[in-house]
């Protein structure tokens, strides 16, 4: 039983492959594609990860670009659109109609914590850490390590690790998720 578990799993991550922009070599896009919108507007760089129970929210006018080797928790959301609330011409109230859409960019070899929140129009660097629970409303710095809610810098990775590792390849190949830790580790 648990072999074919397995196996429709798999054929499951195959299905949905296909719907992306891009997909990259050896990357785990996720099983459940229903918070998942406009999955051609999604690129997915090689030995990505992207955990389960994921929100992506691209539109027609923005994309999602997530870098090679970058690894995202479980539970994350990446939204590239906001409701217009504060403008001169604002037709209602809390919010009208009309949404404002800016890519959301992530960067080579990034790690997203587990719940972490990306608002439209950020771009995070090459090498940056996200703490779990965070929520990024600017962009980060490459190497930065960022936390809290706004997400702020508290330090840096050292860049010349990073840097050697990098260009070597040393990346943590894509993560499958359920061999991590199985099911209540995946919170099913």
């Amino acid at each position: 039983m648990e072999k074919l578990i397995k196996l429709i799993k798999k054929y499951l991550r195959h299905k949905s492959a296909k719907k992306f922009a891009y997909l990259g070599i050896n990357v785990y896009p996720p099983i459940n594609m229903k918070k998942i919108s406009r999955p051609e507007k999604i690129y997915l760089g090689d030995y990505s990860s992207i955990g389960d129970d994921i929100v992506m929210y691209a539109t027609e006018n923005s994309k999602i670009v997530i870098g090679e080797g970058t690894i995202i928790a479980p539970r994350c959301k990446i939204l590239t659109s906001n409701h217009n609330y504060n403008s001169e011409d604002l037709m209602s109230i809390p919010f009208d109609n009309r949404n404002f859409v800016k890519d959301v960019i992530i960067e080579e070899a990034v790690w997203i914590g587990d719940s972490v929140i990306i608002l439209s129009g950020v771009t995070i660097g090459k090498g940056a850490v996200i703490g779990s629970g965070s929520v990024v409303i600017k962009n980060i710095p490459k190497y930065a390590i960022a936390v809290g809610n706004p997400a702020k810098v508290i330090k840096y990775r050292d860049e010349v690790i990073f840097e050697r590792l990098l260009e070597q390849k040393k990346f943590n190949k894509a993560i499958n998720w359920e061999d991590l830790g199985g099911k209540e580790f995946l919170n099913k």
